[in-house]
Order: structure tokens, then sequence, then C-alpha cells
């Protein structure tokens, strides 16, 4: 008789995992869990019948009264859980607690999420097995606003709806306006960066377009010349931020095409015609927003030729051009030779600069500039109607240097008689309220495709194209690629495997371990 309620009472406990470990992973098949539950709820009831007797006599036990004891309060935390879960549904707080910050996003989508006015709908074609690492994110940007929603569909089940919206490809999004849907954006492939840049597309309400000068040895946007060291990059970083990016020939125009919103001039080398520099002249002062950085040429001993030029225009507005190249020891905590400047934010009160990190001079710089020199900014006029903010500076470790011909060799070496030392400007910002939006740069190097995404390159170029463009909502830090060795993704199923380890398997064989010594000891 012993030997059949043995087996009775473990034919009841494998019956009870099974049904648990079917009801986790395979939630679906509702007749199989109903079978499995109605066979465990027999079995049970059959051996609570044959151990009536042991049953009731440990139930009156001394330790069952405190085991009991324990329960109540363990079943009570359970309950405040609950209630503190339920009340978190609707007031909801989140805390990113991993090591790369993988489960955040960046400050410009989270800016541009918050200031979201407009209804904005997504739509995510793909496998059921593909949605999970998407969804994700998805849930990250519906938190921080109720304009925007998503929906997951299946091309497989909804084929009518899949060729409707013009979508031929699984892991397809599309962003759509909320009673607009005619004005729709369409991206291949799910990350922050591609999502933010489609919907920074759909909500500007016109594509404006930026123009950089050619013919005067200025940056390529050609990704073929120079090797590679060119703006190529910035090219394709603007077009995902729905700009229109051409080349402006001035000698063959003649003039500055009306749908310019911004002029960038990207380190000339060579000679401007004197037409052309008039031209250039009178863009800024009719408030034409202008982009502008200097060169150095080493063979020149100083600015080279086409940089040298502008310096005529820069001084109608108190700025002066250094003709030394800039050298800081510092430089060697970011790992790069003393002629690469550590440039640091120096406006947190400036709309280009103020999302940036606030850096301790000497450890982490907040942008790299390569080969440059200095702007200096002489004292205003009380008549003078703009104003002038220094963007970026250098450590005050930083000196200009003279010796030409020592840094042709790769000398450098502090000459208090000649060299000035000190902070020194690197990026400066014209304005005049309501018209002037002009920016100075020291060197273009830092735009180059091998150096923009160090540091902050890329964020400010792209936020001082932005508030040129006079579109400041979209200035902030943009998002970063993934890195994958900081995140662990697992499927569906592991994450089930995962809970019934921790959840059930663990406490069970605990409970199994403690009724198998009970019934030992009882046996004895």
């Amino acid at each position: 008789m012993n030997l059949v309620k043995s087996i009775i009472g473990l034919a009841t406990f494998i019956s009870l995992c099974l049904g648990i470990v079917f009801f986790v992973l395979y939630p679906g098949i509702q007749w199989l869990l109903l079978t499995i539950w109605g066979l465990t709820f027999v079995l049970g009831i059959l051996w609570l019948v044959l151990e009536w007797q042991t049953v009731m006599k440990f139930l009156t036990k001394k330790s069952t009264r405190y085991g009991a004891n324990f329960a109540l309060v363990l079943f009570l935390l359970l309950g405040i859980l609950t209630f503190i879960n339920i009340l978190a549904k609707d007031n909801n707080w989140r805390k990113d607690i991993t090591r790369g910050g993988v489960n955040s996003i960046s400050p410009q989508t989270e800016k541009i999420l918050k200031e979201l006015k407009q209804k904005v709908k997504i739509s995510y074609f793909a496998r059921p097995q593909e949605k999970e690492k998407a969804e994700q994110l998805f849930k990250n940007y519906v938190y921080l606003t109720k304009n925007l929603s998503y929906e997951i569909i299946d091309p497989n089940r909804q084929p009518t709806l899949t060729k409707s919206m013009g979508v031929q490809k699984f892991d397809t999004v599309v962003l759509s306006l909320v009673g607009n849907e005619s004005k729709t954006i369409k991206v291949e492939g799910v990350s922050e960066e591609k999502l933010t840049n489609a919907l920074i597309k759909l909500l500007k309400a016109k594509n404006q377009t930026i123009y950089f000068t050619t013919g005067h040895g200025e940056r390529s946007l050609d990704e073929n010349d120079n090797n590679g060291e060119n703006y190529s990059l910035i090219k394709k970083e603007l077009e995902k931020e729905a700009y229109v990016v051409k080349g402006l020939n001035l000698f063959s125009t003649g003039k500055i095409p009306e749908d310019a919103s911004v002029l960038v001039i990207a380190g000339p080398r060579t000679a401007f015609f004197p037409k052309e520099l008039e031209i250039l002249s009178a863009w800024i002062k009719n408030g034409g927003h202008t982009w502008l950085a200097l060169d150095l040429d080493i063979n020149e001993s100083g600015l080279a030729v086409g940089s040298k030029q502008l310096t005529t225009i820069l001084k109608e507005y108190g700025i002066e051009v250094g003709n030394q190249m800039l050298v800081d020891p510092t430089s060697k905590a970011a790992n790069v030779e003393p002629q690469v400047l550590m440039g640091f934010v120096a406006a947190k009160g400036h709309v280009i600069t103020k999302d940036f990190p606030s850096s301790t001079m000497g450890l982490v710089p907040n942008f790299l500039f390569p080969l440059t020199t200095y702007l200096k900014v002489s004292e205003k006029k009380e008549s003078d109607a703009y104003t002038v903010t220094t963007l970026i500076k250098t450590t005050p470790s930083a000196w200009a240097e003279s010796d030409w011909a020592g840094l042709r060799k790769g000398i450098v070496q502090y000459d208090s008689n000649k060299d000035s030392r000190g902070e020194m400007n690197l990026g400066l910002a014209i304005e005049q309220k309501d018209k002037m939006r002009f920016l100075v740069f020291s060197s273009s190097s830092y735009a180059l495709n091998g150096l923009l995404r160090f540091a902050g390159n890329r964020d400010l170029f792209l936020n001082s194209i932005a508030w040129l463009a006079d579109d400041d909502s979209f200035i902030s830090i943009r998002a970063k690629t993934d890195d994958e060795g900081d995140r662990l993704d697992l499927s569906q199923n592991w994450m089930n495997m995962v809970f019934l380890l921790v959840v059930f398997v663990m406490p069970i064989s605990i409970l199994g371990t403690g009724l198998w010594v009970w019934f030992r000891r009882r046996g004895k």
C-alpha cells in the first residue's frame, strides 16, 4: 500500500512540473494544458485521500504552524508587489542600469519625442521571430510620448496591407502622420539612428539645401577624392537628416542660389577671384547663414592662400586669424600627437554646444582639431550690432608654434620669445538678431571622414548646420552605433527557460529535497 501511495505522490509531482513547463513554453496548446492540469488535480486528490492521516498529523505540528505564518507573510509581500506593479502600469518610472546603456535612447531622440506635437504611427513589417528586438526599441520611444504608436505586421498574414504600403522586404519600417497618411517615410532595418532620422524627415515641413563651395581646393564631397580624406560621410549624415546637399562653383554661377539655406566653405586652399569674394561678403552681410572653416598649409608656412583671403571678411566682424599652428602636449592623454588639439566646450549656454558633457581639462575632450590655427576676437565697438560667442577652446597648455621649419620635420619646442601660450579659440558663433548666423572654425579637418566619429566631431558639425538652417529643435547628441559586445539578446524561448529555472525549477527542487528528507525521517 505504501508503494502505491509513493507512486501516486511521485506521479502528481511529475504531472505538476509538466503542467508548469508546458504553460510557460507552449501556452497556445490549450487541450494539452487542460489534460495535464486535470490529471494533476485527480492525482493530487487521490494522494490526499490515501495520505489523509499523515497530512492531518503534519498540519497539527508546531513547525507547520510556524511555516504557515511564514507563508502568510510571503503572500502579503507578493500582494504588495502585485499592487505596486498595477500602479506602475499607468505611473511608470524606468532606469537603465546596463553597462553600455543599451536600453536607453540618445538625447536627440528624447528631445524630438518630448517635443512631438503631431501624432505619428510606426508600422513594422517583419516575421514574428524578428520582432522582439525592434519592439523593445519601439517601447522606448512610446514611453516618452503619447503621440507615437506602433504596430507589428506579419506580411505573410496581411499581404494586402503590405502591398498597399509599398513594402517589398521583411524588416521594413513605415512612419506616417496620423490624419495625413499620404506623407510617409520608409526605412529598411531597425535601429535608433534610422528610426530617429526617419522621424526628422517626416516632421520637416520642407527639404533645405546646403551648398558647399568648390573650385578652390575645398574639402570634397566625393568619397573617391584624397584617399577617402574628404567630406563624403558628412554628405551622407546631412542627407540622413533630410537636407539636400549640393556643390557650388561661384565662378560658374556668379551668385549664390536662392534656395540656399546654408553655405559651407570648407578649408579653401587656392585663390578666389575678386568677384567671388564680393559675392561671399555680400551674402554674409545680408544675413546669409554661413559655415566657414580655415586651413593651414605647412608648405606655405601659414594659412593656405584661399583661407588667408577670407580673413579680410572676418576682420569686418572683429575676428583675427593666427598664422601659426597650435600645439598641445596634453593631447597625449587622448593618444594623439601634440598637433592634434583637444577642443572643449566654451559656451554651455549656446544651443550648438549646450548638450555636450562638461569636460575637465586634461581628461576627456569634447572634440579633436588636427593641424589647426586659432581665432582671436578683438574688442567690439558700441556700434556693433552683432555678438560673437566662443564655442570651443583649447587647454591652457596649448601654444601657437612659430617654427614652421621644425614643424615640417615633426619637431615642436615651445619658445617663450616667439610663441604665445594659453587658452585659444577654435570655434566662434557670430549672430545678429533675426538676421545673421555665421560660424567660423579654425580647421576644417575635424569633419573629415577619418575624424568624424571621434569624440563629438560629428555632432558638432551637424548641430552647427541645424543651427544655421534654423532647425534648433533638432540640435542634440545623436544616437551612437550599438556596441554588440555590451548586450545579450535572448529569444522568447530562452527568456521562458530562464523564467522556469529561477521561478519554478530551483524552488521546486528545494521543496522536493525537503519533502524527501521529511519522508525518510518519518519512515525511521
